[in-house]
């Protein structure tokens, strides 16, 4: 039950963020936001969606689709899936840098959150990968994706700043693309 309890709250959705006039704006517009924190360890991107939560968060993990969307997704292959959980290898090619990424997505459907991290049991080159994804229904209809991305201190921190610089929005707008259809 203790275990059971700890994935419970483990999977429990952040509070949406406080959103600044502009970034309400934008949203509006149908235009992604994406903030850094101040420290540059968390990187927070926003869209919204005419589509129901249940949706977006289908399209997210629809994760084969990015390989057409994303430009430094080489290869996806799903090597474990549960309706709970899955495990997912990227293979990643950007500035001439080939690289291997491991994630396990912890899926929360009722709440329309899913939370990833590395898979440490199996080797890559791209460690301590980690965020979220959760899907808000709005008041008019609508649905907004926050997606947040943890950046690591060490290792290839470089390579994952990049990615997400280059990566992040052409990611949202696919899933927002997938949902609506």
């Amino acid at each position: 039950m203790t275990l059971l309890f700890s994935l419970f709250l483990a999977l429990t959705p952040p509070a949406a963020p406080e959103l600044t006039s502009a970034e309400t704006t934008a949203l509006g517009e149908r235009k992604p936001i994406v903030r850094t924190s101040s420290d540059g360890q968390t990187v927070l991107a926003a869209i919204d969606m005419v589509a129901s939560p249940a949706d977006v968060i289908a399209a997210v993990l629809d994760v084969g689709a990015r390989k057409d969307e994303v430009g430094s997704i080489e290869k996806v292959t799903i090597y474990a899936q549960t309706p709970e959980q899955m495990k997912v290898k990227y293979d990643i090619s950007l500035m001439g840098f080939d690289a291997v990424m491991n994630l396990i997505y912890d899926i929360d459907a009722a709440n329309h959150f899913v939370k990833y991290s590395t898979d440490t049991s199996v080797e890559n080159d791209i460690e301590g990968s980690s965020g979220s994804y959760h899907a808000v229904a709005l008041p008019n209809g609508a649905t907004r994706l926050y997606y947040r991305v943890n950046v690591p201190d060490e290792g290839a921190a470089w390579l994952k700043k990049a990615l997400l610089e280059k990566n992040l929005p052409e990611q949202i707008q696919g899933i927002r693309a997938r949902a609506e259809n």
